[in-house]
């Protein structure tokens, strides 16, 4: 049983829980909890299901043979630029692999930087709540710009999940008050 928990990669599903949750507070009056829920499920299912595809994908191709137990428990930017080098040995073409170690660390953080630039954008005052986030977000940049590699980026799965659930919580918190 612990193989299909951990092959379900339950540190990525904030992934899945986050833009439903920001989608539920954009929904103000027109909230339904039965369509809530069912979004979430569908979301869930969906996150679970690619994880479980990606990972026999992975297997039918040779890329895991190097990568046992909770080395596979890794989110997907994070993944991707952990396991770059190895992906691109087989022929896997992953973004990361597209753009190079330098541009894929760059993207990465380009996207944790604007998620805050966008709350800013908004004009919606209570969103800026967002911004007790920063602390936690130049915290992964500064380990992504500092070469974290291989086994180096697993503990950063966790904290990406949790500042995009962090991230989704206040925001939707934000535009319920606004």
């Amino acid at each position: 049983m612990y193989k299909w928990v951990a092959g379900a990669r339950p540190k990525t599903l904030p992934a899945a829980i986050a833009p439903v949750a920001v989608a539920t507070a954009l929904a103000g009056e027109n909230f339904d909890p039965f369509l809530a829920l069912l979004a979430l499920l569908v979301s869930l299912s969906l996150q679970i299901g690619v994880n479980y595809a990606n990972d026999y994908s992975d297997g039918v191709k040779g890329t895991d043979d190097n990568r046992i137990g909770p080395m596979r428990l890794v989110a997907s930017g994070i993944n991707n630029l952990r396991d770059r080098a190895a992906d691109e040995l087989v022929g896997k073409r992953t973004l990361a692999v597209r753009l190079g170690d330098s541009s894929a660390r760059a993207a990465f953080i380009a996207l944790l930087l604007i998620a805050h630039i966008s709350v800013l954008l908004s004009l919606q005052p209570w969103t800026l709540i967002t911004l007790v986030l920063l602390p936690m977000t130049f915290s992964l940049i500064k380990a992504i710009r500092a070469g974290a590699q291989g086994a180096q980026l697993i503990p950063l799965l966790g904290k990406t999940g949790q500042l995009q659930l962090r991230f989704a919580i206040l925001l939707s918190l934000g535009l319920l008050l606004s």
